[in-house]
């Protein structure tokens, strides 16, 4: 085997040997996104009011032909 066959073959084995590296690197910074984006709508729904509860009679959801 010539030596640059040798030498891109040693390089590809060391680039698939860190690949874990990168992957992990990658999942790391979006598990970090995801978090930010879970403390922004935490922080949204507290910040908006709760919604009036709805007041139902018997007449109300029954309709018309509760009269």
């Amino acid at each position: 085997m010539s030596w640059i066959a040798n030498a891109a073959l040693t390089w590809a084995h060391a680039k698939a040997k860190n690949a874990h590296l990168y992957i992990n690197n990658d999942l790391s910074n979006a598990m970090d996104e995801l978090q930010k984006v879970k403390r922004e709508l935490k922080r949204l729904k507290t910040a908006l009011p709760l919604p009036p509860t709805p007041h139902f009679t018997r007449t109300s959801w029954m309709g018309a032909e509760a009269s």
